[in-house]
């Protein structure tokens, strides 16, 4: 009878384990500024960008200074790696930016790569 109980109880854990592994975790944001309007950002006005590059070694420099190389991005979807300006592999990343207002949010949201460059780091 112990046994069944103790299994049962494991069978929950790594249930659980599993499915909290199955829910992605959204990013914190790069930004602790408006890249519109330099205000203090409201954690739940938020936009993820996703770029794409030619390799995973753009990827890699992307990854460790993503707001030194978004404004190397022209347009969203990106047509070309915005470090080597070759055609896109597999590789991409997405990073979170926030913004301290909805009217923020909805015009970067319209027009992303027009504010990529004005995203500072925290």
């Amino acid at each position: 009878m112990k046994t069944a109980g103790i299994a049962a109880v494991a069978m929950i854990v790594v249930g659980s384990i599993g499915l909290s592994a199955a829910t992605p975790r959204k990013a914190d944001p790069l930004n602790d500024k408006c890249p519109l309007k330099g205000e203090a950002i409201d954690k739940g006005k938020t936009s993820e960008v996703k770029v794409a590059f030619c390799c995973a070694n753009c990827k890699g420099k992307f990854d460790r200074d993503p707001v030194a190389s978004l404004g190397k991005v022209d347009k969203l979807p990106n047509e070309k790696c915005p470090l080597s300006g070759k055609a896109l592999g597999d590789a991409t990343s997405t990073v979170t930016i926030a913004f301290c207002c909805g009217d923020c949010k909805e015009k970067f949201d319209n027009e992303p790569a027009r504010y990529l460059g004005k995203v500072k780091a925290k």
